[in-house]
C-alpha cells in the first residue's frame, strides 16, 4: 500500500475512533466529548510525521520542506476527505442526540437569561444548521485540512 494511504487511513482513523468513543460513551457535551476533536487532531502529528520520515528515507535522508509539506498535505486532503465521509454518515445516520442535548441546554440557558420565545426558536434553528450532515462534514475536512498544513510545515 502506498505510504499516503496507509497514513491517511491511520490519520483518519485516529479521528473517527475519537468521534465513536464519544458516541458509544454519550459525552458528546462532557469535557471529554467537547475537547476529543482537538485532542484527535494534535495526534494527526504522529500520521504526518511517519509519512516525511519515509518520504526522507526513500530520497536517501534529505527531504526539502516543500516535498515535506507535500506529504502533510496529501495525508490532510485524503484523511480529511475520509473524516468528512465519515462525519456526514455520522450526523445523518447514528448521532441524532447531540443536537437535541445542544437545543436542550441552549434552551435552559435562554430561558434562565429570559430570552423571547422568538430568539429561542431562532437560536435552536441555527444549532440544527450548524449540525446539520454536510456543515459538519466541510468543518472537519476544513480542520483537517489545516492541521495537516500546520503539522507538515512544523
Amino acid at each position: 500500500m502506498k505510504p499516503l494511504y496507509k497514513y491517511s487511513l491511520l490519520a483518519a482513523g485516529i479521528i473517527i475512533s475519537f468521534k465513536l468513543a464519544v458516541f458509544f460513551t454519550k459525552s458528546q457535551l462532557s469535557t471529554f466529548g467537547i475537547y476529543s476533536g482537538l485532542l484527535s487532531l494534535s495526534l494527526l502529528f504522529f500520521p504526518v510525521w511517519l509519512a516525511i520520515r519515509d518520504k526522507k528515507a526513500i530520497q536517501g535522508g534529505y527531504i526539502s520542506l516543500r516535498q515535506a509539506v507535500k506529504a502533510g498535505l496529501g495525508i490532510a486532503i485524503v484523511s480529511g476527505i475520509l473524516v468528512a465521509l465519515f462525519t456526514i454518515l455520522y450526523f445523518q445516520f447514528i448521532d441524532h442526540d447531540t443536537v437535541k442535548m445542544v437545543q436542550e441546554k441552549n434552551r435552559e440557558f435562554m430561558i434562565n437569561e429570559k430570552k423571547s420565545e422568538s430568539d429561542i426558536v431562532q437560536a435552536e434553528e441555527n444549532i440544527r444548521n450548524f449540525y446539520s450532515p454536510f456543515n459538519q462534514g466541510f468543518g472537519v475536512f476544513t480542520c483537517v485540512f489545516i492541521s495537516g498544513l500546520i503539522l507538515s510545515i512544523i
